[in-house]
């Protein structure tokens, strides 16, 4: 009876197949690419820029005496540090529920950094250290629904062979942000005592005000899908889902499941992904670490950041579930950070064992972490081709139309 089910299913999805055939045009999709990377990613990079610009200004801030202007003693400030990561880590999977039920041009372009630029302007208010502990709490939060979002905004418009290079084209924004944070400080905190404010209040105020003009006015230009978009005619917005679909077979899901969501929250294998991108991540507080050995550090751990984020994506299926998987990770990533900032500490200079120690252990486990994904994805490969029946057995054509990543047709990116 089960084999029958199984049988009536793949002739319904061969017939369907018949009238959806997707014709490839190369010469039309390098068009096409061109045309998409020029609308999205220079202002989802500008984005991540600004993004970066609010959540490491407190740094600068500290130059500019944020410390003795609000009494701050010990330890406090690490936890103003820390107290980021929190927000951010809290908040990860409850707005990327909210994107997937709404729209990425309200939610990743302009509510998101809209929040951000007005939580960084709040510090200007700023009178001691649980104002200070509060306002960077907002922060982490009303800034966890951004990343993961613009990740899963970019694979809702690229092919998973595409979505490396524009992830790290989007990555770029990091970089840009750390190199320009120092120059824009320097300049703004010469304005101390203008309006009776101080070096460091210009600087949130000014960099924050950025954020908000910047969010505004992208959600005019920054489209929600390509089957919706305007600036598509509609033989490339046809082409452009059409394309989508085809390289995701049978595991595209373009509607809201819960089901999805469920599965991004119990999947063994997405919990590998975690542990790989966290432990990665650890260690990335160069300021600590001697000149050089920081631009070693970064030369690497961008890199692998950026592929441990694609790998992730090509192999998780469905908007929903890779939406809500995008967000477990980096709320993994973003709970090192945390850690992070208080295994640093100052008593530890100038060699900091302490953090470098735990940095390599960590680093290590992400290795060995890594090779058993590697090898857990060459066995499920292995197995759905000589044996795709197994994964069909039992079960029924709703449950086969959502069974996402875990197809038989879908092949694991290795």
């Amino acid at each position: 009876m089960e084999t029958d089910k199984t049988d009536d299913f793949q002739k319904e999805e061969e017939s369907y197949n018949v009238e959806e055939i997707f014709v490839e045009d190369k010469v039309f999709e390098k068009k096409l690419l061109r045309k998409i990377d020029f609308r999205i990613m220079p202002l989802l990079t500008l984005l991540y820029l600004l993004s970066f610009l609010d959540r490491v200004s407190i740094g600068n801030a500290k130059l500019a005496h944020i410390e003795r202007d609000l009494g701050l003693v010990g330890a406090q400030f690490n936890w103003c540090l820390s107290i980021f990561f929190f927000g951010y880590t809290l908040f990860e999977i409850p707005s990327n529920f909210i994107l997937i039920r709404t729209n990425p041009s309200v939610c990743v372009d302009s509510f998101y950094d809209d929040i951000m630029g007005i939580c960084n302007d709040a510090y200007v208010f700023v009178n001691n250290f649980s104002e200070l502990m509060s306002a960077r709490f907002f922060l982490g939060a009303c800034e966890a629904g951004f990343f993961p979002g613009a990740i899963y905004y970019i694979t809702t418009w690229y092919k998973r062979s595409e979505t490396n290079s524009r992830i790290a084209i989007f990555f770029i924004g990091n970089s840009f942000a750390g190199s320009l944070s120092g120059l824009l400080a320097y300049c703004v905190v010469r304005l101390d005592g203008k309006l009776d404010l101080k070096g460091w209040q210009w600087l949130f105020l000014i960099e924050g005000l950025m954020t908000i003009v910047v969010s505004t006015l992208s959600y005019f230009f920054l489209s929600n899908y390509p089957e919706k978009t305007k600036w598509l005619s509609d033989k490339e917005r046809k082409y452009a889902a059409g394309r989508l679909k085809n390289d995701a077979g049978k595991a595209h899901a373009e509607h809201f499941d819960k089901k999805q969501i469920y599965a991004a929250l119990t999947d063994w294998v997405q919990s590998l992904f975690n542990n790989v991108t966290s432990c990665c991540t650890f260690s990335k507080h160069p300021w600590k670490i001697l000149y050089a050995g920081a631009c070693i550090v970064g030369a690497g751990l961008a890199p692998a950041i950026i592929t441990s984020i694609t790998w992730l994506t090509n192999n998780i299926a469905g908007h929903a579930k890779r939406a809500i998987a995008t967000a477990m990770v980096m709320m993994c990533v973003n709970a090192g950070g945390a850690v992070a900032s208080q295994v640093y500490r100052q008593k530890d200079y100038p060699h900091y064992l302490l953090g470098h120690s735990i940095s390599l252990g960590f680093l290590i486990a992400s290795t060995t972490t890594t090779i058993i994904q590697l090898i857990v994805f060459k066995t499920l490969n292995k197995k759905k081709k000589e044996n795709p029946q197994s994964f069909l057995k039992g079960k029924t054509e709703e449950e086969i139309k959502n069974m996402g990543d875990l197809h038989p047709d879908f092949i694991y990116s290795l």
